[in-house]
């Protein structure tokens, strides 16, 4: 073959070989394409999804947060109440006319018409948060001084000589008009009777004990002593 027709043979043939090879380079760049767009569509997709679902999440979580603190506070006010109603008990304490504890304190007593009684008067306060039982209480006393309407010897008080009892249902020991509970934060007077025989006249007080029972954990009680005034 001449020289000529070779070469505008070879001439002839390249232009095939590159038109197919460009092809093939444009169909791998549409696929890839096509790919990449698919997959950033779906990376766009799962990103908007998660974030769906993790708004979501959140508002679940405040809700559950909302809920769990109503229940707590709920809760503790249930036990609140109920620690009040354990902890609410009355405390009695015996005071003096002039508003001081009585016991080591001097109480003055004074005679009652021309015999041998004698009067004195202390204040009840109940300084606890519930009212009381009805209050019954205890005197223990020396000679030659005897309290209350039955006095008799001391059965648990070996340093006194007398006992005697103000019984909340007996009605010459608590008038009718008198409270015989003490609601909570409440006082009363109360006045005691009782008898001297033999008095030394050169002795100015006689020791007394009082126990005070009211439904507490246990009896208030308080030593103090009398004073008669002539």
């Amino acid at each position: 073959m001449p020289p000529e027709e070779k070469q505008t043979a070879t001439a002839d043939k390249r232009p095939e070989s590159n038109t197919l090879v460009d092809l093939r380079v444009k169909i791998v760049f549409w696929v890839a394409t096509i790919a990449l767009t698919a997959l950033g569509a779906g990376i766009v997709g799962i990103t908007i999804f998660a974030g769906i679902t993790l708004n979501s999440e959140k508002q679940v979580l405040r809700d559950m947060e909302k809920e769990v603190r109503s229940a707590l506070d709920i809760q503790v006010k249930r036990i609140d109440s109920a620690l009040q109603r354990v902890e609410a008990k009355p405390d009695v304490i015996a005071l003096s006319l002039t508003g001081e504890p009585l016991d080591r304190k001097i109480v003055k007593a004074t005679y009652i018409g021309a015999g041998n009684k004698i009067q004195f008067t202390i204040i009840l306060k109940n300084t606890g948060n519930k009212q009381t039982d009805p209050l019954f209480i205890k005197w223990y006393t020396r000679e030659p001084i005897k309290l209350g309407d039955q006095p008799a010897k001391s059965s648990d008080e070996p340093d006194y000589d007398y006992e005697s009892i103000s019984d909340p249902y007996n009605p010459s020991h608590f008038p009718t008009t008198m409270s015989k509970i003490l609601p909570a934060q409440a006082s009363i007077t109360f006045n005691i009777e009782g008898k001297v025989t033999g008095i030394d006249r050169t002795r100015k007080s006689w020791p007394v004990l009082v126990k005070i029972y009211y439904g507490g954990e246990k009896a208030f009680r308080a030593a103090f002593a009398v004073e008669i005034s002539e």
